[in-house]
């Protein structure tokens, strides 16, 4: 094998001892000793640790990738001497085909390795996404006493405004929802039914005299007369 592909990859050894410090990283610590108090849950890697993780795991890619550059110009100049130097040829032919299987082997590696933190960064990033969530809820419970019915209550309000599902599924932020809240109460309570003009005496004979129109009777008999006096006495001392 030509050195230049030696020189240019790196140690056979470095992703296999990538892999196993990024698995004792990733991994769960040990489950605490037995006590009479129960022991919180372990907590997720940290975000720093994560960060560094992605580092390490792009720093190895970039390697591979340097390396099969490396092998493909090897391939070439081994290729360039099949007629010309048939010797040679099978020599660094040989060196080129153990090169691509260490290549293939670490490259496989590095799949499983970045497989594996994929996995557990997905969980633990769905594992803080329910915490923030359930953090939420308890704030709206206590600021708003919120249950089901005034979920759904703002909900059908949304609707009616226009919002869409998917634009109402991404509302997670108490904050917003209170806004929400607020707003609707405001705009309900606008459109409370106002209650209903008092009736005076001046209303109750202009009631009487359009009812005695609408019979075609007159309104200078007696009877009309009795009939204004009996509605407007309804209304004595107001």
């Amino acid at each position: 094998m030509s050195e230049e592909v030696t020189e240019t990859g790196p140690a056979p050894d470095t992703l296999d001892a990538a892999s196993a410090k990024i698995a004792d990283r990733m991994a769960p610590p040990p489950e605490p000793e037995p006590t009479p108090e129960p022991e919180a849950a372990p907590e997720p890697p940290a975000e720093d640790q994560i960060t560094q993780t992605q580092r390490q795991l792009a720093s190895y890619q970039h390697q591979l990738d340097q390396e099969y550059a490396a092998i493909q110009a090897e391939e070439r100049k081994v290729m360039s001497l099949r007629r010309d130097d048939p010797a040679e040829y099978s020599a660094r032919a040989f060196d080129l085909m153990q090169a691509k299987e260490q290549f293939a082997m670490r490259a496989n590696q590095l799949q499983q390795a970045t497989q594996q933190f994929d996995s557990q960064h997905s969980e633990h990033a769905a594992k803080k996404h329910m915490r923030y969530l359930e953090d939420q809820k308890k704030t709206l419970e206590r600021d708003l006493g919120w249950n089901t019915e005034k979920a759904q209550k703002l909900v059908k309000y949304l609707r009616g405004k226009g919002w869409s599902d998917t634009e109402l599924s991404q509302v997670t932020d108490a904050r917003a929802v209170k806004l929400a809240w607020r707003a609707m109460q405001a705009d309900l309570g606008k459109r409370k039914v106002l209650p209903k003009k008092k009736t005076t005496r001046a209303d109750a004979r202009a009631r009487v005299d359009a009812d005695l129109r609408r019979r075609n009777e007159s309104p200078h008999t007696v009877k009309a007369a009795g009939d204004r006096i009996a509605a407007m006495g309804l209304f004595r001392g107001s």
